[in-house]
């Protein structure tokens, strides 16, 4: 590795401990590195401490939201159960129950696009929402704080679930889309 990147050996050692430290691998001494087994759940967990530590970096959380959640929303449409069904339609419940009760919605908000995420039945697009959830909440509830916004969100995850509702992929993604 020191040679094909061009790093001393030292070089090498302090961004494998680097590494280890992420929870990214893990070093056995005698036997050698090897990638941890938790590596995609600590990879996703370095991303949003980045992230979170550069607010600025908020338009490119945007940008994330638009290549992935289309496609989960996509893949919802095409998977999810009826018991899915039913659960998304009883967190609009509560985000609607939410919203009238002067709240911004924001707990059911997340909780629609998790479950949203559930509903694709691809455990890697479910972890990565998780982490995606995580990197939204400052500016989620900040983005709600006024009734119109929270409305909006609402009807707009309402444009989600009647496309998953009768299975249209297109519209789904289209619905997301929109609602990013």
């Amino acid at each position: 590795l020191a040679e094909r990147f061009q790093v001393s050996r030292a070089s090498l050692r302090e961004a494998i401990r680097a590494l280890e430290i992420e929870g990214l691998v893990v070093i056995r001494p005698g036997s050698g590195t090897f990638v941890s087994e938790e590596g995609f759940d600590a990879a996703m967990d370095v991303l949003a401490r980045q992230l979170l530590a550069h607010r600025e970096a908020l338009a490119e959380v945007v940008e994330l939201r638009l290549l992935l959640e289309p496609q989960i929303a996509t893949l919802a449409a095409q998977r999810a159960s009826t018991e899915d069904k039913q659960g998304l339609r009883a967190i609009l419940q509560e985000q609607e129950e939410q919203i009238s009760r002067g709240g911004t919605g924001v707990d059911a908000d997340t909780a629609f696009h998790s479950a949203v995420a559930a509903a694709s039945h691809n455990q890697a697009m479910k972890r990565l929402s998780v982490t995606m959830v995580d990197l939204l909440a400052p500016s989620r509830d900040e983005s709600l704080q006024t009734p119109e916004r929270s409305l909006r969100s609402l009807r707009s995850h309402e444009a989600i679930l009647a496309a998953i509702d009768t299975g249209d992929p297109q519209e789904a993604e289209q619905a997301m889309r929109d609602h990013i």
